[in-house]
């Protein structure tokens, strides 16, 4: 039997580790005798040589340590949002898999562009549910508080169900009900932030996926209480 008939557990981390040594891929570096062994034994779906070569790689460097974390992170992600068919080998140590996905998302909070952000959002919310930044910030997870911070202050016009079965072209944005914070940032001279772009933007990124991911409605006081718990943080750190 396929390991897996549609996307290969393969495919996903040769991407993987072809993303993290593009600067030496001409020096063969993706096909070293570890990744080979580990592509012969995904193509025979052995879930225990995948489980063993995860659980000694997976806080590891190198191509083989990436490997390991994208086939722990894949065991983290939801059953539903599997393509239909697909027999998957699942990571047994889903703690380690959530630890290794928290400091990814740490690492890519310090980053402009990760390679795995995408792919750990997608395993953080299998693990933790929707609202996993919630649980992450109450955890004390600076990135997922700062993460709070700005979605609770840019998704003040995030959309429901029934607003995005709206065509663009029908939608109302002029009737929008004013927001006390963005007219002080917009209207206020004391603010110094009086560009009227800001509310354009404010409609667009109320229909990006990362205002609709949000659980429940943008609110600036949660902004302003989880700015606080991390400033509190900064200051109580030795």
């Amino acid at each position: 039997m396929d390991l897996i008939r549609s996307v290969p557990i393969y495919a996903l981390v040769m991407t993987a580790v072809w993303l993290s040594t593009v600067p030496t891929r001409a020096q063969g570096v993706v096909e070293t005798p570890e990744i080979k062994a580990l592509k012969q034994h995904v193509e025979k779906g052995d879930c225990g040589y995948l489980n063993e070569f995860t659980d000694k790689n997976i806080m590891e460097s190198g191509a083989a340590g990436v490997a390991a974390r994208i086939y722990a992170l894949d065991a983290l992600t939801k059953e539903s949002e599997l393509p239909p068919g697909r027999r998957v080998c699942r990571y047994h140590d889903r703690r380690a898999a959530l630890l290794v996905a928290i400091r990814l998302y740490e690492a890519a909070a310090e980053t402009a562009k990760h390679p795995f952000e995408v792919v750990v959002s997608i395993a953080l919310e299998g693990a933790l549910g929707n609202s996993w930044r919630d649980t992450l910030a109450h955890a004390g997870v600076r990135p997922a508080m700062q993460d709070l911070v700005a979605l609770h202050l840019l998704c003040v016009r995030k959309e429901d169900d029934a607003q995005r079965s709206i065509p663009i072209w029908e939608r109302k944005d002029n009737e929008q009900p004013p927001i006390p914070f963005w007219e002080w940032m917009l209207k206020d001279p004391r603010s110094g932030s009086r560009f009227e772009f800001f509310d354009r933007q404010l409609e667009d990124y109320g229909r990006s996926r990362s205002c609709t991911s949000l659980v429940g409605n943008a609110k600036p006081e949660i902004a302003c209480y989880w700015n606080a718990v991390e400033e509190r943080l900064l200051l109580e750190a030795p």
